[in-house]
């Protein structure tokens, strides 16, 4: 039986399989129930933004988490690699989150015990999925990770760990938007230099481009006060927003062992240097509910009073909190985490206690058990009674089903709560929730999962996306492969596209895809297919990551990759300043003094040359040819502006390296002979070549200019089965083109199928 959840119903309640086939799907009937139930009772999702969000987690979350993970994840107290949360405030709508841990494959298998390659290689998708700007993130990575030859010391110093922590990722839900935060562990870093934490994360993000600068007066603050704390704090995260740094928070966390409320004070208002009235008033509200929070009724009557934990031995401590770092501000803001499993190892007892708070807070959640409900939903109904029948007889039901459970040896799946007091939110509380991992299903080995598709498409770009628009038009089961490559990855704006003039190309992507949701016959994999081959009975299998895919047809629009010219400087102007196409970029030049054209590669003849030079004749006054010391096609140029005069020179200079402008897309040429000149723009299309191997494993023709062979209308190559568009199969490579290509491969493929369904001779 297959729970209507699995094809992100939200309004689903059947049950998901007992016994998941591998784990991936493990991992899906894990995660998505909980997340699903959160979503639900939050109130604020509509259905489509709840599936989308479902769909989202299968798709793009669950792969990154798995396949099944050989190590447990140090995120969560008993080893799950998925935390999801419900955050409620005074002053707007609730909003779920969720955190996860990428422990699946080399990643979490011990092989690997700092993998950060392949940590950082499922980026792509993920950033692509979540627009998320990585500007500060990718300045952050070069001075926290580790460097090769740091590893083995500090993997020594980790013995007691199979697995060295990382980096794990939190998805914000609001509304239909998705926003990513990384958090990061400074410890190995610091391990390896013997530089302190505090050190290491404080000087760096000071000099993080731009704004940098601006955090200077929150950390100096921290730092003095880390030298005066009632306890050391052990700086032990540092998390980031993956927005525009202008808009983006850091995050610095802490944990602590004292939990006296005087010592909370203490932390919450630096020693006493801040007492405004909005901080008292935040610990005049934390001071009500306090006792609640680490489950200990002393502590209403004695501020100095401290609760000891229930598991006196844990490697956690307590408490932990977080400064939130902004622009300028002096006193960052300060969050407060409380360990809840650390004070209570009976769940009845936590709902209780959070019933408490919420009244306490004056919010409605505490009022007719929808908080309690909420938690039932989602983890006693989905998840244990249909999953872990012999854990869920554990709990006590307490919401009118009939059913009377006890709570002895009740797995604790509360793990933490975090309270915080803003003047604009008021009091601003999380609850955090992760339900253990069943133990006998933590030997489910990897498997291979193999999926029946119509219609395979490999490329997440235009023409991917363009083939899949089609396709779904006559209800073709179809997967997409999205690597997060594309060609036009660094543009920040497309044109030639009508409504999307100007615009970001990750935007029109995200777009796209979006429009697949109402249809339901298409799934996203965000990863790079490694291999592809036709069987002997027609059927194709995709592979990737130890996963393999089954169609009836493939669509290749795997793009290509642009092979730059040995000149140094030039892939740091590619698209700022270097152009390969006037339709594409330039524009917006328009004014500029003068432009060049390189005369090499591609259009290293004056036939295409003298074509780039003509479109940049309408776009500035002055245009200069470069041949990069190939005297006979600056003779060539020169004879031909003679006989037909253009506002055009030839300069057959031999260029040593390129260097950006000051300035708009302005570029400095610096000559071998040690003079330079600055040009408005440069104009050139370099070579290309195919990207990756997928056509040549099928045996796929190509053309002499290298794009791959296909017979017109549908595009199919002179493999049958095989459909090719875009850049990959045309000598216009531009996003119009590879739209145009993308409908027609995605009408083929499907005209085909329908064919042979019926054993009827096709239209090709």
């Amino acid at each position: 039986m297959t729970s209507k959840l699995d094809s992100g119903d939200p309004a689903a309640a059947t049950p998901p399989k007992a016994s998941p086939v591998n784990a991936q799907e493990f991992w899906s009937q894990y995660c998505i129930p909980p997340l699903s139930a959160f979503l639900k009772h939050a109130g604020v999702y509509t259905e489509e933004q709840q599936r989308s969000h479902l769909r989202f987690v299968r798709e793009t979350v669950v792969p990154r988490i798995g396949p099944q993970p050989g190590t447990k994840s140090l995120w969560t107290y008993h080893g799950s690699p998925f935390e999801f949360s419900i955050n409620l405030t005074d002053a707007a709508e609730p909003f779920v989150r969720f955190v996860f841990d990428p422990v699946g494959g080399e990643i979490g298998d011990g092989s690997k015990p700092l993998p950060q390659e392949a940590l950082f290689s499922m980026l792509p998708g993920l950033v692509e999925a979540t627009q998320a700007d990585m500007g500060w993130f990718n300045q952050i990575k070069e001075w926290l990770f580790l460097k090769e030859e740091e590893v083995p010391a500090v993997r020594a110093q980790w013995s007691a760990f199979p697995r060295v922590p990382q980096i794990f990722f939190a998805i914000d839900l609001h509304g239909g938007q998705r926003s990513m935060k990384a958090y990061m562990f400074p410890t190995s870093k610091s391990c390896a230099t013997g530089q302190s934490s505090v050190d290491l994360v404080f000087d760096n993000l000071k000099r993080l481009e731009p704004y940098g600068e601006t955090l200077a007066p929150a950390l100096n603050s921290m730092r003095e006060y880390f030298g005066k704390s009632l306890e050391p704090l052990a700086l032990d995260c540092l998390a980031l927003d993956c927005v525009d740094p202008e808009n983006a928070r850091v995050k610095i966390y802490a944990q602590a062992k004292l939990n006296a409320f005087r010592t909370v004070e203490h932390v919450a208002t630096f020693g006493g240097k801040r007492r405004d009235e909005t901080t008292l008033r935040g610990l005049e509200s934390l001071r009500k509910i306090w006792h609640l929070l680490l489950n200990e009724p002393r502590i209403a009557e004695d501020d100095d009073f401290a609760a000891a934990p229930v598991d006196p031995d844990s490697r956690y401590k307590t408490l932990s909190y977080s400064w939130e770092l902004r622009q300028g501000q002096e006193l960052p803001d300060l969050k407060i985490y409380i360990h809840l499993w650390l004070h209570a190892k009976d769940n009845r007892v936590m709902l209780e206690n959070w019933e408490k708070i919420f009244k306490a807070n004056g919010w409605e959640w505490g009022a007719h058990s929808s908080y309690r409900a909420m938690i039932e939903d989602a983890l006693f109904v989905f998840h244990f009674i249909y999953v872990l029948p012999s854990i869920a007889a554990s709990f006590t039901n307490t919401t009118g089903s009939g059913k009377e459970y006890t709570t002895a040896e009740t797995p604790v799946i509360h793990t933490c709560a975090s309270y915080q007091f803003t003047e604009q939110k008021g009091v601003y509380m999380t609850s955090y929730m992760s339900p253990p991992v069943p133990e006998f299903l933590t030997s489910i080995e990897q498997s291979t999962m193999a999926c029946e598709y119509d219609i395979i498409v490999i490329g997440g770009g235009p023409s991917g996306l363009s083939a899949v628009s089609t396709i779904v038009r006559q209800s073709h089961k179809t997967v997409l492969f999205d690597s997060g490559k594309y060609r036009n990855a660094l543009s920040k704006h497309m044109h030639t596209v009508p409504t999307w003039d100007h615009q970001d190309p990750a935007r029109f992507r995200a777009a796209s895809r979006a429009d697949f949701d109402r249809y339901g016959s298409v799934t996203v994999e965000y990863v790079e297919v490694e291999n592809v081959k036709k069987r002997d009975d027609g059927i194709f299998e995709a592979t990737a990551g130890g996963k393999t895919w089954t169609g009836k047809k493939v669509i290749l629009a795997t793009g290509i990759e642009d092979v730059f010219p040995d000149i140094p400087g030039y892939a740091e102007c590619w698209v700022s300043a270097i152009f390969h196409c006037l339709f594409c970029h330039g524009w917006e030049e328009t004014g500029a003094a003068s432009s060049g054209i390189l005369a090499v590669g591609d259009i290293g003849t004056a036939g295409p040359a003298l074509h780039f030079a003509r479109q940049a004749l309408r776009i500035t006054r002055r245009v200069t040819l470069y041949t990069d010391g190939d005297e006979e096609l600056a003779k060539e140029l020169t004879a031909t502006l003679e006989s037909a005069p253009a506002p055009m020179t030839v300069d057959s200079r031999k260029i040593a390296k390129f260097v950006k402008g000051p300035k708009d897309a302005e570029i400095i040429l610096h000559f071998e002979d040690g003079h330079s000149k600055t040009e408005g723009f440069l104009a050139h299309k370099p070579k290309h070549r195919l990207r990756g191997n997928l056509a040549r494993q099928l045996g796929v023709e190509t053309t002499p200019q290298n794009v791959l062979q296909i017979t017109p209308p549908f595009n199919q190559t002179n493999v049958k089965g095989v459909f090719a568009a875009g850049d990959c199969a045309s000598l216009m490579q531009n996003v119009t083109g590879a739209i145009y290509a993308g409908t027609l491969a995605g009408a083929g493929a499907p005209a085909q199928i329908q064919a042979e369904t019926y054993n009827q001779k096709g239209v090709f």
